[in-house]
Formats: C-alpha cells, structure tokens, sequence
C-alpha cells in the first residue's frame, strides 16, 4: 500500500514535485523529527494548490476529484503535526501601514568616518563648507570588497553628502552590474546630467553618446558613480567618454573585485571598508529589529539582548547579514520565538563558525530569512527572481503579476482591501523583514501617492537576488536565463524546461537573434508563465525570430505572456513607417496566440506589433494588457469580458479619433493612455467602461479634451493628468471655489480625486 504522500502523484503538476521531494525525504532520512521538519517546509505548495484548486473549481470538471485529494493531504499533514500558517491579521496589518516609514530610515552604522574620509579624496578645503573644492590628486575613487560589505551604501552616502553636492555641478548614478550594455550605461549617465535633452540623447547612438559625455565631463566638473562594475570590459566600452585629468571630474566605482578598479586607474584611491565589530553588529541590530517593541521594564530585555549579541556574532560583522537577520527577529513577538531563531542559526551554521572563516555561511544565514516566511510570502519572493541583477522593479505591474499569476488570490484580503492592497501588504511585509529593499513615491510619483500607495518601485541586493534564483529552481517555481555579450549569463539549469512553471529569458538586443528555444513540446506545454524580455532603451530593431514566433501554439497552459522590448527597425520618414507598417508580416502577432485561453496577464510594453488578430478575442480570462500595436486595437479589445487593467503606450493607436462602445469593457479598472501622438478626439457612449477606477492620461498632446461620456461613469474615482497641455487641463480646472470653472469640469466634477502634472508649467495640482 502506497503511503499517504504518494497519492499527491496524481493531484497536480505542482504537487507532483511536492510528492516526489516527500518521498525523496522520507528515503533519505529516517530520523521522524527532521522528516516532519522538511514536510512542513513542503505543506506551504500543498496549502497553496488547496486554495488554487478552490477558486478554479468551476473551471474544470475533474475539479471535485482534485479538491478531494488535495483536502485529504491537507489533512494528512494536520494529523503529522503540521499547521497551516495564516497570512497577516488586520491587526498586524495595520500595523505594517503604521511602520512603513522605515523604508526611509537611516542604518548607517559603524562607517561614518569612511564616509568622511573618501569626500575628503575627492574634495579638499578648509573648515568651512565654501572653501572646498575638487581634489587635482585623485581621478578615481573606489570602494571595493566582498557582496553585503556595504559598498553601495558607503557610496551613497557620499554620492547625497552636502559637500559632494555644493561642489560638482552635475552628478550621476549608473548600475553596471552583469547585464551591462554600453548604450544603456551612457544614456543613463547623461539622462542624470542633462535631463532636459531626454528626447535625443534616446535617439543618440553609441559615437555621440561618447562626444557628448566627453564634452560635459571636460566642460564641467561632474561626479559619475559607476556602481557594481563585475569586470573590466563595460569599462573598455566606456573609457572613451571619460577625460583623462584629475582636476575635473571624478569617478566613483564599487566592485567585489579590487583588480577591476585598478585596471580603471592603477593611481586612483582604492578603499575596502572593514567589517562592523560586535558591538556596531548589535547596535544595528538593535535599530532595524526592536524599533522600540520592548522597553527597559520588559523582564526578558536583558536575555533578549544576550540572546541578540550570541546571534550576530554569526554574521561575523557582515552588514547585509545583520540586517537580515534584523528583519527576521523583527517578527519575532517574544523571546521564545528568538531563541527559537537562535538555534536554527547554530544547527545551519555549526558551532564555532562565523562568517569571517567561513564566507559561504553568509548564504546560510541568507536562506534562513527565507526558510522563516510565512508559506504566502515565499512564492512573492521567489517570483522577484524573475527581474535583472539591479533592476528597479515598478510595484504596480509586480503586482498585476503576481495576481495574475495566482499568487495572491481573493481569498487573501482582508476587510475593504482590493486584490493590489494585499500585494502591497505582502510586499511590504518582505521589506520590514529586509529582503526587499522598498522605494517610496516621490514627487513624480503624483498616482501612487494619491491612491495610497507605500512603494513605488522595490529592488533585491544581489546576493538576495542569488538566493531567490537558486531557491525558485530548487521549487521549479521559476527559471530566469541571461543572453548576454555572445554568451549565457546566469543560466540556473540547462535548456531542459520540463520541470519548471515559470520562465523568464533576458537578451541583450545584439544576442536575440541566438536564442535557441527548447526543441521538444514537453519542455514547453506546461508552462504557466513567459517573459521574453528585450534590455535596453531602445530594445531590439528587427525581425522577430521565427524560432520565437511558432512558439505560440505550444503555450496552452500560459497565463502570463510578456514580450518586451521587441522593436522595428524603421526608416525615419513617416510615410515609409506607415508603409512599412502595412506590409511587415514579421511585425503581426500570431494568431496562434488567440489559443492560449487561461491568459490572465500579456504585456507587449516597448515591443510593436502591426495588428492585433481577431482571435484576441478569444482570451475570455484576460485581465491586464499592455499595448504596442500598430492600429486601432479598441474593436477587439472591448469584446475581452474580463479585462480589468488596459495600458495602451506609443504607437498603439494611430488613428486620430477613438471610440468606446456602450457595451465595451464591462470589466475595466484601470485605464492608462500614454504617448498617443495622432489621438485629437475620444468619444465614450454612455454605458461603456461600467467599473471603471482609475483613467491615466499621459502626453498625449493632441487630445482635445476629456470625453462628455466620462460623467456617465459614476465609478470612476480617480483620474491622473501627466505632462498635457495646458490648454487641456484648464478645460477641467476649478479655481476660485466654483467661479472659475474649466468648460469640461462638468465632465469631470463627480470623480473624488483628480492629480494633475502640467507639462508646461511642471506644477503639480490636486482637485479633492
């Protein structure tokens, strides 16, 4: 008689590999405790496919047969001893609202006299501010030293120190990381210097991009942070463009490799930060984990900070370990559940080790902030493995992902939140555990901030990067593979598929070209979710590969599709364009696309398609799309009955009048047009877009006014203007109470928020 664990075979293709690492375990190791330990590390995917199962139900009929097999398993580990963990309370929940400002905190310990002492190798002067200027004796500056030593950090705080910033005239940030690509490294640093001239410096290719850097950098004195430079070849690509003197501008590099900064200059300041001693560790940890829970009549204060001392002592002065660590005691509630901790870290670790004889313990104490995440959170993780080394990660469409997906599901919420409030809520969970690294909204951020939001972008250091790449391969839960520079970077598993869900490739726009699909249908049909994704600005100029292209038809379990960055290589004239357009079979979007019927998510951001085929239609669970096609795609979008979230950017409407139909777009929330050049009218019938929350409007230049029909929709509660005409947004403005109405306000006066961002004047307004 097969054991309980082995009828997990025949549940689903996640519990599929749940049941095979169980019966793999309970091979292995014949010790009951640790055997139950590593069932219950593995109930968080059978809890996940319970709750999965539930909400499709309805969706196919071997569903009772399935929720009755997966119900029995749940239960078989509740008879093991194995407990359900619950998401966040509302209480708790309240809580994170109410302490999301530490994302802004200043933790900066230990270092401060470094600080000093590398704006002091770039600047020299007297006492007082004013009698400072550029250091003749140093080029280059450099901080270098092993992953989670504080580098980046370090540098940023000399990159915004008042002196460094009274004494350049310009000053710019680039991350070069792995993945570097020499027009990008360019663009990015001139787009700092000369914001004003976006629109050519995108246009500007790999020879004026270097006249033009060379020229600012010679004619003003400019700081350049170059920062996570791995090797010396980004730098061969870009020396051009950098003076050879010492008394203009300056260059601050951070590299784990020492030998990179002297190859950039042998005779430059080359500085290894020292590690935090035991005192500076418990000082950081006392800031990022008690933030003040207990105070000095809590009776187990004192074996609390015993018991934290003993802890650090394990990230042998290591920064980025303390500070994780930090996160996880951080939701700790007593001193049980921290000795608790304490003891996972001696058994991962070993007696006597530490990090500074034993670097590879760093991944140890790394991996146990992720062993500790409640079972919701750890498939948000593992999902980030998805994105670049150093990509700034924008919240909004993370977390469209991750609900369409199946990540985060209705039965998540909690009181009034939607579907985005929980993501939000589970990402800002990950951050007060400080393995994601949260970004505020900022001014520019007028839409985030007016809906509430807490984080406008989030990122992951590398080495929690490289922990969830290599925990989501060990869950087949995702594969990311790099096409970089001839080559393949980061290749975690070879090009058999067979086993994993999720799949995220990344080119360079010169290596599309070489990508090489997997040649067998059973590396492809059971894939939940892809992501070709082109770096880069500009994104790659040519024929979409036919070994891309027949792909389509073997997605049909897909629910996420992005293909990004995706470009034609156009003549500059507009009537060849438009001729182009026409006739460029390579530029349609297949038809077979029309098959995938679970997609729930398909982006084609800054990648375009001459047309949308009809059967677009046909993608009945469609939720969000992100457009770039080359004609009127409203006619098919509208029959789409469970859209909710439509993005149409450049060149995604090319006629010059656009219509909503009274029937159309039952299901749509969000709303964002952006960068419609031809777009003068828009007309909405009365009755289209019925739940309708949220309309963006963003350059679009021509667009005359706000449609009449928008009044007709009485869901509407928010509405963003962003770099239109002034013409246009004083067509809606109220000023003076209600003496000085704008003749459209009348279109607009039901919607309880409108944020208006002037392209002309650059001022911010809020109508409330």
């Amino acid at each position: 008689m097969l054991p309980w664990y082995a009828n997990t075979l025949h549940v689903s293709p996640k519990s599929e590999s749940v049941a095979a690492s169980a019966i793999k375990l309970k091979d292995k190791i014949w010790l009951r405790e640790i055997f139950l330990a590593d069932l219950a590390h593995l109930s968080p995917h059978v809890f996940y496919c319970e709750e999965t199962v539930q909400e499709r139900s309805s969706e196919d009929r071997s569903c009772p047969t399935l929720k009755t097999k997966i119900s029995d398993l749940t239960k078989s580990f509740q008879e093991y001893g194995i407990a359900r963990q619950d998401g966040a309370s509302s209480s708790s929940h309240q809580q994170l609202r109410r302490t999301y400002s530490h994302v802004v905190e200043d933790d900066f310990v230990g270092l401060e006299d470094d600080v000093e002492m590398l704006v002091k190798h770039l600047l020299r002067g007297g006492d007082h501010d004013h009698d400072h200027e550029i250091d003749q004796r140093f080029r280059v500056v450099s901080i270098c030293g092993m992953g989670g030593l504080g580098k980046t950090t370090l540098a940023q705080k000399v990159y915004n120190h008042p002196k460094v910033r009274r004494c350049f005239d310009g000053i710019a940030w680039v991350y070069v990381s792995q993945t570097w690509q020499k027009e990008d490294i360019l663009q990015r640093i001139l787009l700092s210097l000369i914001p004003e001239k976006r629109e050519e410096i995108v246009k500007w290719r790999d020879e004026e991009l270097v006249r033009q850097l060379f020229q600012i950098l010679q004619n003003k004195k400019c700081l350049v942070v170059l920062d996570d430079i791995w090797a010396t070849e980004p730098w061969e690509c870009i020396k051009q463009a950098f003076p050879i003197r010492n008394d203009g501008s300056k260059i601050l590099v951070t590299s784990r490799n020492k030998d990179v900064a002297l190859h950039i200059d042998p005779n430059g300041f080359h500085h290894q930060p020292r590690f935090l001693s035991e005192d500076e560790s418990w000082q950081l940890l006392q800031r990022k984990a008690l933030r003040g829970r207990f105070h000095g009549e809590h009776e187990d204060l004192k074996k609390l900070e015993n018991l934290g001392k003993e802890m650090v002592k394990a990230c042998g002065g290591l920064p980025l370990a303390v500070i994780v660590l930090s996160g996880t005691l951080a939701t700790k509630k007593d001193l049980n559940e921290w000795a608790t901790v304490n003891r996972n870290i001696k058994a991962h670790l070993g007696r006597g080790n530490n990090l500074i004889k034993e670097e590879g313990n760093l991944h140890k104490i790394l991996a146990l902030s992720y062993n500790d995440l409640p079972y919701k959170l750890k498939p948000c993780f593992l999902y980030l493995s998805r994105y670049e080394e150093d990509s700034d990660i924008g919240t909004e469409k993370l977390y469209q992902l991750w609900i369409a997906e199946g990540i985060i599901s209705t039965k998540d919420q909690i009181g009034e939140e939607s579907m985005m409030d929980v993501a939000e809520r589970y990402l800002g969970e990950l951050v007060t555990r400080c393995m994601v690294q949260g970004k505020a909204p900022d001014d520019d951020d007028v839409m985030l901030s007016s809906a509430g939001r807490s984080f406008a972008s989030c990122r992951l250091h590398d080495l929690m990067r490289d922990l969830s790449l290599v925990k989501a391969k060990e869950e087949n839960f995702l594969l990311s593979k790099s096409y970089y520079h001839d080559g393949i970077l980061n290749e975690y598993g070879n090009n058999d598929h067979s086993q994993v869900y999720r799949l995220a490739v990344h080119f360079s726009k010169e290596d599309v070209r070489k990508y090489v699909p997997p040649a067998e249908k059973r590396h492809t049909r059971h894939l939940r979710s892809l992501a070709l994704l082109v770096s880069g600005n500009d994104g790659y100029e040519g024929r979409l590969p036919k070994k891309m292209k027949s792909q389509f038809n073997r997605f049909k379990m897909l629910r996420v599709l992005a293909i990004e960055g995706l470009c034609p290589a156009l003549s500059g004239d507009r009537t060849l364009k438009s001729e182009f357009l026409r006739v460029a079979d390579h530029l349609r979007l297949p038809k077979a696309i029309g098959e995938l019927i679970h997609l729930r998510y398909l982006s084609l951001r800054r990648s375009i398609f001459l047309c949308l085929p009809s059967s677009l239609g046909n993608l009945q669970n469609l939720q969000t799309l992100d457009l770039r096609a080359g004609e009127d795609p409203m006619e098919t979008l509208e029959r789409l009955p469970n859209l909710r979230s439509l993005h149409l950017q450049y060149r995604s409407f090319l006629g010059k009048e656009m219509r909503c139909k009274a029937t159309g777009f039952g299901q749509l929330r969000f709303l964002r047009f952006e960068r419609l050049p031809n777009l003068e009218k828009w007309n909405v019938d009365e009755g289209a877009m019925p739940n309708l929350s949220v309309l963006t409007i963003v350059y679009c230049l021509n667009l005359e006014m706000v449609p009449s029909g928008l009044k007709f929709v009485t869901t509407l509660k928010e509405l963003n203007i962003v770099r239109m005409p002034k013409k246009f947004t004083d067509r809606i403005q109220a000023a003076n109470g209600h003496e000085d109405q704008g003749q459209d306000f009348d279109k607009v006066s039901h919607i309880p928020s409108i944020n208006v961002r002037n392209v002309s004047s650059d001022q911010a307004w809020l109508i409330s």
